[in-house]
């Protein structure tokens, strides 16, 4: 069976600029989507082709000192 082909009409920048604007239309969220935790909110600037789109990223303290432990580059399990 072949395989069907598609192609991408927009260019990259269009593509980076489109990715900044979804961002920073999304609702924060209330809670990690890892383990269920009140995550805090970290207010970030991204910018990109000087566009510049402010959002808010999930930070879960419980997580995220996991993360310290055992997500470091020495202790990455392999899947």
């Amino acid at each position: 069976m072949k395989k069907k082909s598609f192609s991408i009409s927009v260019s990259p920048s269009q593509f980076a600029g489109r990715i900044l604007e979804v961002l920073s239309a999304l609702p924060p969220l209330p809670h990690c989507q890892n383990c269920g935790s009140a995550v805090m909110h970290q207010d970030t600037t991204l910018s990109y082709n000087g566009k510049v789109s402010k959002i808010q990223l999930p930070i879960c303290a419980k997580c995220n000192q996991n993360d310290e432990q055992v997500n470091t580059p020495a202790n990455r399990k392999v899947a």
